[in-house]
């Protein structure tokens, strides 16, 4: 995103895990990014920055099961339970409530996880939604790279999955799933 923004405006990261903080701000350096401020903090409770500061745009990449890379983790799949999407749900639900009101009106909220499940990514956002009326689902169809539309559902949801092969047999793909809302407004 710093990249993309070449390196002009602010973004702030927040991350439950200290090694994770340490690494975005390791690799901001790495690659000559100064506008990424980093944190240690759970989003799913009052963020570390003043209450009055509100954002243009918020990404959540939320815990889930991550059954979208157990291709690349396949010992991961010992670890799950059959109920593990359905319990990850109060999390992701928590982590959208409190960053919902700090979305600017007409700002962006992407909601993304790298697993497939509908309990973890369709039924999180269309709870939100049904709760937010004043946040609306947009289609990412014409709002990705050209090619990545066939990866855009009638919905707008934007997903992929492991068994999608890319033009060689050892470049698979991970799951993930997106969802753009915006704050109406």
């Amino acid at each position: 995103m710093a990249q993309l923004m070449e390196d002009r405006g602010e973004i702030m990261a927040v991350d439950l895990h200290g090694p994770k903080v340490d690494l975005i701000k390791e690799n901001s350096r790495r690659m000559g990014l100064s506008i990424i401020k980093a944190y240690r903090g759970d989003a799913s409770r009052p963020l570390p920055f003043p209450p009055e500061m509100i954002f243009d745009r918020i990404l959540i990449d939320s815990p889930c099961t991550g059954m979208g890379i157990l291709h690349r983790h396949p010992e991961a799949k010992w670890r799950l339970k059959p109920d593990d999407p359905l319990r990850r749900r109060p999390l992701q639900m928590a982590l959208l409530e409190n960053v919902c009101s700090r979305l600017k009106l007409g700002g962006i909220l992407v909601y993304s996880t790298c697993t497939m499940t509908r309990e973890e990514n369709d039924e999180v956002v269309e709870v939100f939604l049904a709760k937010h009326k004043n946040f609306q689902l947009e289609n990412l169809r014409g709002r990705v790279p050209k090619p990545w539309n066939l990866l855009v559902d009638e919905k707008g949801y934007f997903r992929t999955y492991p068994q999608m092969i890319t033009h060689r047999e050892d470049y698979r793909m991970d799951g993930f799933f997106a969802a753009r809302l915006r704050k109406k407004g």
